[in-house]
């Protein structure tokens, strides 16, 4: 017991010191943010960490296993009831299984495939030394998978269900293992005698190397990682340092302050990430390695962590830092930046210029001084210092070299400073004001700006450009190709033959206050302003708009790198831009150290690394490692819940019924850089016709109501905090079935037992109705006869020729019973065929045909099928005029009204053929008639005009009130008619089907019932047509008694 004690004290010990000793990193910020009970998690204890195939984050706790999709967490309690202490360790696949292993052996290991939780068997622990689980890993063997499992005193091999066990008492493994790596179907062990390896000669038999690499002390963590395809380089971790191993040489480094790890505190890590940052440590402690500065940095509490140590370290696809602890989880979101402070060794958190004077080796202005920064160390020069400069404004404003390596500084009110190599300073000259800009050409030598000027610098002494000018203020100067611009609050200015004139010769009302350029190839300049991005060009002005980029912001400098990438420091963060369509915006978010960037203040070094100073730090972008840093945000579709309370899978063709087809959507755009800031644009494919935009907290009202029956799909983007957008994602095809009574099968043999009803009722009451009119007529005739017998000789004159009107009616009877019945076997045949055609097709070759050819033939037969109903109804009503049946029932009628009714319902038929209509409709006409029977005349007429209208042609409809009459004017830019077909178009023997210039079908009878029609209400209608050039109908309504 005091031996236990005196470990514990020995170790809390070396912690407290270890945290108040390890040396700080140079520069480095970072944006923490920590997930626990509060935020959704069911335990704080975490022990291991994975990520999925579709990057959701997976935890094995304390409690059982946790899911976060960056949206909200899923908590799954296994099937255990012996499992008390939760899960050790979670892995996925190379097949994108998740394997989950127990805290202790008695416990369930699981797996997850294709969503189905299953338990695999444990293996035998008898007689065990120690159950706690200090590794797990899976790899695959001739495509079968191979589970590694270790305690500290056993390790396990599970090969096509079958375990083995190998200890110290039966093989060669060392008495303590403490952690698993795989490498390429090779198993490394972290053991208490160094580094073990572990292969397999045929898939089963284990081959045992102990010691590898020459090491055979304690190594508490070993992982791997490639810095080539083929090249692994092994990490490893021990009681005083960490190692690089390549190619077998080991190169060690020893931990800061003589740190101890001791036993009594395991859960050992060390991984590296992809900027070359290696962290470390365990339960108490962890710490960070950064491979570039050579320096240790500690992360704990103070650098906003949950915890001092951690149990495990996570490295996700978008390079963000999970560090698990049993307080949570912490997540550190990658950053490419390198930040650099005050407390970093800077004189001020402000950096106002930057100047690199020789390679790697820089000057950073302030707001009181600078910062040489020189072999990686700072040091700083106060100007307050000065007895002179204590009370004078002694901001950096610029800096420059000078072809002899001298170093220039615009300082302000404390006038022109030369800088030497090692920091000490002398104050060369002075002007009536700030000094402001500077700028070096082996032409121009130094020029200097001020707030009273523009200056040469020669033999030290400063002469005036144009000193009568009144343009004095200037904050920029730039030399292109010879020539020497200057930014100022009053715009873009040239020195040009030693005056200084306007670049804009007229004031432009788009931009005034200047503050940057850069020149383009062809000559034009880049003009940052404070109002935006701005382009001059051949002495124009214009708003810079460049495939959908452009910048409405201050923007303070413009650089551009050898990669021809664009970058603009802005008033709110940084804005990269590749010349096309690839826009990145950072801010503070992304591990920039300030909002507002300086505008003498951005430097590409020789090493091609991008230096920023900004209002509140200095930050350095390596750009060449742009392409690991901005991968674009991963797709889950997840599923589709039904009014009904059912779900069905996104990622699988689905067909719901149609009465459940209310959907809502369950989507993740998966980007754990910012969770809060992912935009979506979402469509659904068949209903949608553009895509719309959601924040991410929006993500519960993807809901469609009361979707008709039909096909469809949702297709995803995301988008993550760099503006980066993902491809569109598509579901599988999400069918909403039709009713039974809208299904294709029940309509045909619905619609063909209605034809074959109505033509047989339709004959039989024509008939009889006939038979019945001639047997009144006979008897009332033959009455008259007998009671008029006197007044037969007086009236014998009339009488025949009535008789002959009589029989003449009787013939047009006749005429006209012909006429139907020859349109009933002309017309109605060849629908009939069509249907029967089509129908013996599908008895014939149904089991040959696919879904489409099926669905294709039976939309054959619905459109012979709706040609016949359309039929039938134009005969339908021809017939009721010609025997007298329609009786008009008289009302005001809003006819403007009716002709606006008309017009909606053929506009899909207009829309169709892509017809340009044209309305002069006079509001609130007013006749009375017969309402039916005015929709009847527009509607015929407005469908006849459709019909042998082409694609594309025009079609006119007017209608105005004249005295007590209403003209109705409806005029097309078809076929047109010939004299012969105008004179006879509403007789009888112009009763001919004609083929719309679409191949419409129709009767033929539309003309000859609107002329009928309009007879019966005391209307008229005019005809004006020639082939070729259109028609015009003129119909005339009037009050009806």
């Amino acid at each position: 017991m005091t031996k236990l004690f005196s470990s514990i004290l020995k170790t809390l010990i070396i912690f407290f010191f270890i945290v108040s000793n390890l040396p700080g990193q140079a520069g480095q910020n970072y944006s923490i943010t920590n997930y626990n009970i509060g935020s959704g998690l069911e335990s704080n204890r975490i022990n291991g960490l994975t990520q999925d195939t579709s990057g959701r984050i997976w935890l094995a706790t304390g409690a059982g296993v946790s899911v976060y999709d960056a949206f909200s967490w899923e908590n799954i309690n296994l099937p255990d009831s012996n499992n008390f202490s939760g899960y050790k360790a979670i892995v996925t696949d190379a097949h994108g299984t998740i394997w989950v292993a127990p805290f202790y052996l008695r416990s369930k290991l699981f797996t997850l495939k294709n969503n189905v939780w299953s338990e695999i068997p444990n293996p035998d622990v008898t007689g065990i030394g120690s159950e706690t689980v200090t590794g797990f890993s899976v790899f695959y063997h001739n495509n079968s998978p191979v589970v590694v499992l270790s305690t500290f005193s056993d390790l396990f091999f599970m090969v096509k269900g079958k375990w083995t066990r190998l200890n110290n008492s039966n093989s060669k493994i060392p008495t303590s293992i403490y952690g698993i790596t795989v490498y390429r179907e090779q198993v490394y062990l972290a053991t208490s005698e160094g580094v073990t390896q572990i292969s397999f000669e045929d898939g089963t038999t284990p081959l045992i190397q102990n010691g590898l690499f020459g090491v055979d002390e304690k190594v508490w963590a070993v992982t791997i990682t490639e810095d080539s395809p083929g090249k692994p380089r092994f990490l490893l971790l021990s009681r005083t340092w960490f190692a690089d191993v390549i190619n077998s040489s080991v190169q060690k480094y020893s931990l800061p302050a003589n740190i101890e790890f001791m036993a009594l505190f395991l859960n050992f890590f060390i991984v590296e990430d992809a900027d070359k940052k290696i962290y470390m440590g365990n339960k108490v402690i962890k710490f960070c390695f950064d491979r570039k500065s050579e320096k240790f940095e500690t992360f704990g509490k103070n650098k906003g962590f949950a915890s001092e140590g951690g149990t495990f370290v996570f490295l996700d696809s978008e390079h963000n830092i999970w560090f698990a602890d049993y307080r949570g989880v912490d997540k550190v979101t990658y950053h490419p930046f390198t930040n650099y402070f005050k407390s970093s060794g800077m004189l001020e958190d402000e950096v106002t210029a930057i100047v690199e004077f020789e390679p790697g080796n820089f000057i950073f202005g302030h707001n009181s001084g600078f910062t040489l920064y020189k072999d990686r160390i700072f040091t700083s020069v106060n100007f307050r210092q000065n007895e002179r400069s204590s009370d004078i404004v002694a901001r950096v404003l610029d800096l420059v070299v000078d072809d002899e390596g001298n170093i220039w500084a615009a300082a302000g009110f404390y006038g022109l400073i030369k800088i030497s190599r090692d920091g000490s300073y002398t104050e060369v000259a002075t002007v009536n004001g700030s000094v402001t800009a500077l700028a070096y050409s082996k032409d121009f030598g130094l020029l200097v700006a001020s707030s009273n000027g523009v200056f040469s610098f020669n033999n030290g002494k400063l002469e005036e450009f144009d000193p009568k000018t009144k343009l004095k203020n200037f904050r920029k100067i730039y030399i292109f190709n010879d020539k020497v611009y200057l930014t100022s609050q009053l715009g873009i200015f040239q020195l040009l033959d030693g005056k200084i004139i306007p670049l804009v010769k007229d004031k432009n009302p788009l931009v005034s206050s200047t503050f940057s350029l850069f020149q383009e190839e062809d000559g034009s300049l880049l003009v940052g302003a404070e109002t935006g991005l701005y382009s001059f060009k051949d002495g124009e002005l214009t708003k810079f708009v460049k495939n959908g980029f452009s910048i409405s912001r201050s923007v303070y400098f413009i650089i551009k790198s050898k990669q021809k990438n664009y970058w603009f420091g802005t008033i709110d963060g940084l804005t990269r831009w590749d010349g096309s369509s690839t826009i990145y915006n950072y801010s503070v978010d992304d591990g920039l150290s300030g909002y507002e960037m300086n505008r003498s203040a951005a430097v590409i070094d020789a090493e091609n690394k991008l230096w920023i100073g900004t209002n509140t730090g200095l930050s350095s972008y390596s750009i060449g490692i742009e392409r690991k840093a901005i991968p674009s945000p991963r797709l889950f579709l997840s599923t589709i819940e039904t009014n009904a309370g059912n779900f069905y899978d996104l990622n699988k063709a689905n067909y719901i019924p149609y009465d459940e087809n209310t959907l809502q959507f369950t989507v993740r755009g998966i980007s754990f850089r910012n969770e809060n800031t992912i935009e979506y644009r979402i469509k659904l494919e068949g209903f949608d016709k553009d895509f719309y935009t959601l924040k991410q907290a929006q993500l519960y009202s993807i809901r469609y109501p009361n979707l008709p029956s039909g096909e469809y799909k949702l297709v995803v983007m995301a988008k993550n905090r760099l503006s980066v957008w993902s491809n569109p994602v598509f579901s599988e095809s999400i069918i909403i079935e039709k009713p039974f009574y809208l299904k294709l099968w029940f309509m045909f043999f619905a619609t063909v037992i209605f034809i074959i009803l109505y033509l047989l009722v339709h004959k039989f009451l024509l008939t009889h109705r006939e038979q019945a009119r001639l047997e009144t007529m006979v008897n009332k005739r033959t009455k008259e006869l007998a009671e008029s017998e006197l007044k037969l000789k007086h009236t014998l004159d009339g009488l025949e020729e009535e008789v002959k009107q009589r029989t003449l009616e009787l013939d047009n009877l006749n005429r006209t019973k012909d006429k139907i019945f020859s349109i009933i076997s002309h017309d109605l045949r060849s629908p009939f065929m069509s249907i029967l055609g089509f129908s013996e097709i599908l008895e014939d070759e149904l089991d040959e045909m696919d879904k489409k050819e099926i669905r294709s033939t039976v939309e054959k037969i619905l459109v012979s099928s709706r040609n016949t109903v359309s039929l039938v109804d134009g005969l339908l009503e021809w017939s009721r005029l010609q025997i007298g049946g329609l009786v008009p029932e008289h009302k005001d009628v809003n006819v403007a009204k009716v002709i606006h009714v008309v017009l909606e319902l053929f506009h899909p038929q207009i829309t169709k053929k892509n017809i340009i209509l044209s309305s002069q409709i006079e509001e609130d006409i007013h006749v009375f008639t017969d309402e039916n029977i005015v929709k009847s005349v527009v509607s015929n007429l407005l469908s006849n005009a459709i019909k042998f209208t082409n694609p594309e042609g025009n079609i006119l409809v007017s209608a105005n009130k004249s005295g007590e009459e209403i003209i109705l004017i409806v005029e097309d830019s078809g076929i047109g008619m010939n004299s012969e077909m105008v004179e006879k178009l509403f007789t009888l023997t112009g009763i001919k089907s004609r083929k719309g210039t679409a191949n419409e079908k129709g009767t033929g009878l539309g003309m000859n019932i609107t002329h009928d029609l309009l007879k019966k209400t005391g209307g008229d209608i005019k005809v004006e047509s020639s082939p070729g050039e259109g028609t015009k109908f003129t119909v005339t309504f009037r009050n009806s008694d």
